[in-house]
């Protein structure tokens, strides 16, 4: 995983999904850079005027964190594998 931290900050207005605060830009990098997410005030000033918008990213945080916890299960399956196939080295 990056070493930084997403803080959860709320949930989304029309979806329910926990928001986060920071997004990291470079997080493979030492000194990532941190992207400031909206606020559940941001998206609820734009709700009224820009629903898709909210939803699009409500519906977009809610992919890329599924997209994270797979990436961690291949990160501790390539581990393992990798420990096993050291195992077995004659």
């Amino acid at each position: 995983m990056p070493k930084h931290e997403h803080y959860e900050s709320g949930f989304g207005p029309l979806y329910s999904i926990p928001l986060i605060d920071v997004l990291p830009i470079n997080p493979n990098k030492a000194e990532g850079t941190l992207q400031q997410m909206p606020s559940r005030a941001d998206l609820d000033a734009i709700l009224p005027h820009h629903g898709r918008v909210v939803a699009g990213y409500e519906t977009l945080l809610h992919h890329w964190r599924i997209l994270r916890q797979e990436l961690e299960l291949v990160r501790i399956e390539l581990a393992e594998a990798k420990a096993e196939a050291k195992r077995n080295r004659p």
